[in-house]
């Protein structure tokens, strides 16, 4: 008897033991062998679960149903998921590079079944949201879609059935718009299907669902809108701090469920319900909040895998980066219907250290991660503090179950940046585990897709690559723009030269007195005595203008050593606009600013007293025990604050930004470099050529 005449289960025993390599290797040498399993569709559905999905190993997530498929479809799906492995743990892996044509700054980029680019290019005299096709060799976008500012950030929904996205745009009030990517008549089209003016900060897209953190330059608060009925619900929720009576973090990442909605903050996780399109509310209904433990204190957040149950029940794998830069995974459990104490439930992280990544006593920081559309692995990249040119990495995500073995090889594996834009001034990012491929968007430019797999090692039919037609969008309102939109973008960018030169002349003209106007409220607060708000007189003014970055925080606009606004949103942790209210005559360095109807001191020094010295950021910034509107009904509450120690050091300890500032960190670090790097090569040096640089001839540059 030989091995195809044993029965099955002994066969799914003998299969079992044996590697994939072992397995092709029988294949080669028995003919019978290689007849039997190459049309054996259970075979190799048992060799799906028992080589890839039970390990782990990252497979795409636009496969097309297992019932709609043959044996040599999934047999490609193993080679994929294995060879896809390999390259993964091969360290300093050379990727497939494909550059894409474009000659803007790239604000945001998103990977799309493997086989489409979608991303934001944006100069102060265009913005569009462009396409591309993956699966040709023509470099130039297949579809565009014209904005009248820049794209902040964005989520795209792929649901098989639509492809959705929704964007921040940054106009001079950035506003939310919803878009659909389609095909008609096999030529693809990028159009809007809604619009939520004054909200920005976009978190959720689900369905007809959009949660967005900000609204009308307010982050005390996260939002829900229903873009199809145009209806708008606050999240409302009591502060959970003892120092502010407003909620102090705007929220990381939102799920929505089964007409539930969960946010996850720095210090909090909050569950609510949407209520019904018939009932007169305006606030969705808190069912829970849960403090973090100290485990989770202080970290940035993002959504790794999310399954629901038929009970209601919800599960979230997250990571989770510290501020010392290290990356944790855990979990959230939510039970809607439980009993109050029991309706969340977070697990401790499993914290790793990127300092393992490095040389012993060489600090690393994390400067930008990514999780992969699977949510299986990440992509990492990791400034060496002694070294001037960052790194790329990949590394597995840590499931977080009772029974999960971490394998040792399993470690974070550095991959090749040859042929890839300069790490400097990356401005996006986005990587599909699944595919093996990952999108970097930079400042300057550049726009590359690196692949782990040369060529196709899936079969054709076997995934779902054309994007949907049209007939799912037939009744709904499409808006097309086809050409060039005049850029709304904030006053600060159409003028950026003129108002760089108030840090010399320290006074606002008659023209840039329009970068404050945002400062001022219908109701506004009389400044108490010695204290003003007549920002003509205002010495400091050309420190504190800068808006919510709308080219991220590598543009060159971004100082990131002498930003006063960014120094306050790293400390106070807010996305949300920062206005001044009034400074102090004797001392312009001292503030009274807010956030929506949050209030802050800010100080470079405390008054009268030699015991408190300034910290290595230079100031004190406290949040006031009142609100805006409190304190515009009764002045004399300021007096007990803007000189209370308590209160002017109630926010010191709290340090939150790592991510957020160690790439424009990096992108100064490139900048101050760039002199050394002319007079070395000549400013004729084409730096796209510098790509090629082994890493020694870049961090060179920081010694010669």
């Amino acid at each position: 008897m030989n091995l195809i005449q044993l029965p099955w289960d002994i066969q799914i025993i003998l299969w079992s033991i044996l590697e994939i390599k072992d397995i092709m290797h029988f294949r080669q040498t028995c003919r019978m062998v290689n007849n039997h399993i190459s049309h054996d569709k259970h075979f190799w559905i048992y060799i799906l679960h028992q080589k890839v999905v039970s390990k782990g190993l990252c497979i795409p997530s636009n496969l097309r149903s297992i019932e709609d498929v043959s044996a040599q479809d999934i047999e490609s799906w193993v080679k994929h998921a294995i060879l896809l492995d390999r390259k993964y743990n091969t360290p300093d892996c050379k990727l497939y590079i494909r550059d894409l044509n474009n000659n803007r700054s790239v604000t945001w980029v998103k990977l799309i079944r493997g086989s489409w680019c979608l991303a934001a290019s944006s100069d102060k005299e265009s913005s569009s949201i462009l396409l591309w096709s993956l699966t040709d060799n023509n470099p130039d976008p297949v579809a565009e879609y014209h904005l009248p500012g820049p794209v902040i950030d964005g989520i795209v929904e792929d649901s098989r059935e639509y492809i959705r996205f929704a964007i921040t745009v940054g106009t001079s009030s950035p506003y939310i718009s919803v878009h659909e990517i389609f095909s008609e008549n096999g030529i693809p089209i990028i159009c809007e299907l809604s619009c939520i003016s004054d909200a920005s900060h976009v978190k959720l897209l689900s369905g007809s669902i959009v949660g967005f953190a900000t609204k009308n330059g307010d982050d005390t608060y996260p939002y829900i809108a229903r873009w199809d009925v145009d209806r708008i619900y606050r999240l409302f929720s009591p502060s959970s701090s003892p120092i502010s009576p407003l909620p102090m973090e705007p929220a990381l990442f939102m799920i929505y469920w089964d007409g539930y909605i969960l946010t996850y903050h720095t210090s909090d996780v909050k569950l609510y319900s949407i209520p019904g399109l018939d009932e007169e509310l305006n606030d969705a209904i808190l069912l829970s909040l849960m403090i973090l433990p100290n485990t989770h204190a202080d970290s940035y957040a993002t959504i790794s895998d999310f399954s629901k149950f038929s009970n209601g029940t919800a599960s979230i794998s997250i990571v989770i980066q510290s501020d010392d830069s290290r990356l944790g995974f855990s979990s959230i459990t939510c039970h809607p219907r439980a009993e109050m104490s029991d309706i969340i439930i977070v697990s401790d992280p499993f914290w790793t250290n990127p300092k393992g990544l490095g040389k012993a006593g060489r600090d690393r920081l994390i400067m930008r991660y990514c999780v992969g559309s699977t949510g299986r692995r990440a992509s990492l990249t990791i400034r060496n503090l002694g070294k001037l040119i960052p790194n790329l990495i990949t590394t597995p995500i840590r499931a977080i179950t009772s029974n999960y073995a971490f394998p040792d090889q399993n470690k974070p594996i550095p991959f090749s940046r040859i042929g890839l834009p300069l790490p400097f001034l990356v401005s996006s990012m986005d990587f599909d585990d699944g595919w093996g491929q990952i999108a970097i968007g930079v400042n300057s430019g550049e726009i590359s897709v690196g692949s782990f797999i040369e060529g196709d090692v899936l079969t054709k039919g076997s995934y779902d690559v054309e994007l949907p037609s049209s007939g799912n969008t037939k009744e709904l309102t499409h808006k097309l723009s086809k050409s060039r939109m005049y850029q709304d973008i904030p006053f600060f960018y159409r003028n950026y030269n003129e108002l760089r030169r108030l840090n010399y002349s320290n006074r606002l003209s008659e023209r840039t007195s329009e970068v404050v106007r945002n400062w001022t409220r219908p109701f506004e607060l009389e400044p108490i005595p010695n204290w003003s708000n007549d920002w003509f007189l205002f010495d400091e003014i050309g420190f504190w203008i800068h808006p919510y970055p709308r080219w991220g925080l590598v543009d060159e606009t971004i100082d990131v050593h002498n930003n006063q606004i960014l120094t306050i949103r790293q400390h106070i942790r807010t996305i949300g606009d920062v206005n001044l209210v009034m400074y102090n005559k004797s001392n312009h360095t001292h503030i009274i600013f807010r956030v929506g109807e949050r209030m802050y001191v800010y100080k470079t020094e405390m008054d009268g007293d030699d015991d408190y010295e300034l910290d290595e950021e230079e100031c004190f910034i406290g949040i006031l025990p009142y609100t805006y509107s409190q304190c515009l009904n009764e002045p004399h509450l300021l007096y007990s604050c803007i000189r209370n120690k308590t209160v002017l050091n109630n926010l010191k300890d709290i340090q939150f930004g790592a991510q957020e500032l160690a790439q424009p960190m990096v992108a100064a670090a490139f900048r101050s470099e760039l002199g050394g790097l002319y007079s070395r090569y000549g400013k004729d040096i084409n730096l796209a050529s510098t790509r090629e640089w082994p890493d020694e001839q870049w961090n060179g540059l920081q010694h010669s």
